[in-house]
């Protein structure tokens, strides 16, 4: 099964202890930028492995607006490890 996320697309991580959920904003080669509200205590962007991803999703009822697609940034290198 292809993953393919894009922007405002709800990602759910594998972490230790069970999981993460946060929404979709961009990525890199290796990671996606993930906006959550309870990362490091704070709302915030962070950078997550794509390889911990287990699934996307999205809630559209008729087709996405325009503005949904995948938006590519480079990574800063600061990739999260566990998001509590």
């Amino acid at each position: 099964m292809c993953i393919c996320p894009q922007l405002g697309d709800i990602l759910i991580f594998k972490r230790e202890g069970g999981a993460h959920v946060g929404m979709y904003i961009a990525e890199s080669e290796n990671t996606y930028h993930v906006m959550g509200g309870n990362q490091g205590n704070a709302y915030s962007i962070v950078e997550i492995a794509k390889a911990r991803l287990y699934t996307a999703c999205n809630f559209y009822h008729t087709a996405a607006p325009a503005s949904v697609k995948k938006y590519f940034l480079s990574s800063s290198e600061k990739i999260s490890v566990n998001e509590g």
